[in-house]
């Protein structure tokens, strides 16, 4: 019923207890995650992970993406390209995007020439292999859209985290993106992001919880995990006045047809 579109389930906060999350997971009948990596030290974990968890038989699926993180610029190096280049290749059956890619321009340390280029060869490789991307913006998304135009994607991919305006979340919808929402939505005070997500086409949104990233307002002193995403579609359903289970399986569908899981 539920798809987490964006759960950094190889952080080493689930090292501890990761199986049993998964299980809890399916009694909560959040049965589909998406993992995505930060830097080339995690694509290894991730792959690992890809391949233990199917037999583990938990009843949940999970996917992933290969990317480098703006955030982790300084982590980063050209050779890393290559072989991320090389590991797309191999089509290994559960990399399914490549992400977690994007600019972030909150942060001015970050060198905004070096972030631009990790991008847009991230972006290109995306195309090369046919896969779509998961994007992190930060006081970013018109650069981040020009980008996408300048190089648009056959399959194109989600927004992670959503925090545009209406007008950015449109141009970007109109491109065939996605925009997830997660815990940030669920705090009374962020009018602006409660207004667009109750306005915005329900085929454009996404639920997701970046755990262990970004806790929700009702549990903000908790680890966030993807036991989370009902009590958030609930919140986001009671904001469109539409049902959760019309709410959880529409974000649900939208998620798959991101990833090319239809």
């Amino acid at each position: 019923m539920y798809f987490d579109s964006h759960c950094h389930l190889d952080f080493e906060a689930f090292d501890q207890d990761r199986t049993e999350l998964l299980e809890q997971c399916a009694e909560q009948q959040v049965t589909s995650l998406f993992i995505p990596t930060i830097t080339q030290a995690n694509w290894a974990k991730l792959l690992g992970l890809l391949r233990l968890i199917p037999g583990q038989n938990t009843g949940v699926t999970c996917v992933g993406g290969l990317g480098l993180h703006p955030y982790f610029l300084a982590q980063h190096m050209e050779q890393h390209l290559l072989e991320l280049d090389s590991l797309l290749a191999q089509q290994h059956p559960g990399i399914v995007a490549v992400g977690e890619i994007g600019l972030d321009y909150m942060l001015k340390e970050l060198d905004v020439d070096c972030q631009v280029n990790y991008f847009v060869e991230q972006v290109k490789l995306a195309e090369k292999h046919s896969l779509p991307v998961v994007m992190h913006a930060r006081k970013s998304f018109d650069q981040l859209t020009k980008i996408l135009q300048d190089h648009p994607l056959t399959k194109t991919g989600i927004i992670h985290a959503f925090a545009g305006s209406s007008q950015q979340a449109h141009r970007l919808i109109e491109m065939g993106y996605k925009l997830g929402f997660g815990g940030a939505v669920t705090f009374d005070r962020a009018t602006k992001l409660r207004s667009l997500v109750k306005t915005l086409p329900v085929e454009s949104l996404v639920l997701e919880t970046d755990a262990p990233n970004m806790p929700p307002a009702f549990a903000p002193d908790e680890r966030n995990s993807p036991l989370n995403i009902p009590k958030i579609a609930s919140i986001i359903a009671d904001i469109r006045g539409v049902a959760i289970e019309e709410l959880a399986e529409a974000c649900a569908q939208n998620s798959r047809e991101a990833f090319g899981l239809l």
